[in-house]
């Protein structure tokens, strides 16, 4: 059973916050924006793994950005754009294990945004939600009952 809170992931005070990135350096909408005006460190290392060559399908990036908080960048799709489903499985196969982890490792929980690589991405959420359950089982999925509009077609901060 899928373990969902109805928070604002950017709410969030201790764990990992999981995010999906490109593997192209782009930061510029949705979620990824929020996070990276939130804490500009996230998008600094981010273009710095995508400088050194090291942003590839799969890859996953944890920065810390408070004493028990960390956001993972984790590249899930190579391209950025409107233009058809951009979510990458095979990815997701290598990166979400990791994910799990390295947050059992640091002892945090894992939060994802409801839909995860749905929105943007153009993932199908009923191929999504249980291989990521499946890869990383303590997952919780922070689904907000309230948003703006404009927010629900960006997929923004889960819901």
């Amino acid at each position: 059973m899928s373990n969902i809170v109805n928070q604002d992931l950017l709410g969030i005070q201790r764990g990992v916050i999981v995010q999906q990135v490109n593997c192209r350096g782009a930061m510029g909408r949705g979620l990824a924006l929020e996070i990276r005006r939130k804490w500009p460190q996230v998008y600094s290392e981010y273009r710095r793994m995508f400088a050194s060559g090291k942003l590839r399908l799969g890859s996953v990036q944890f920065v810390k950005v408070g004493p028990e908080l960390h956001v993972c960048n984790l590249s899930g799709q190579d391209r950025w754009g409107t233009e058809s489903p951009k979510t990458d499985l095979v990815a997701y196969s290598l990166a979400w294990p990791i994910v799990s982890l390295e947050a059992e490792k640091l002892n945090l929980p894992v939060y994802a945004p409801w839909m995860f690589g749905c929105g943007l991405a153009g993932g199908d959420w009923s191929v999504v939600q249980p291989m990521i359950e499946a890869l990383c089982p303590e997952v919780v999925w922070a689904r907000r009952d309230t948003w703006h509009t404009w927010e629900k077609f960006e997929n923004y901060r889960g819901f």
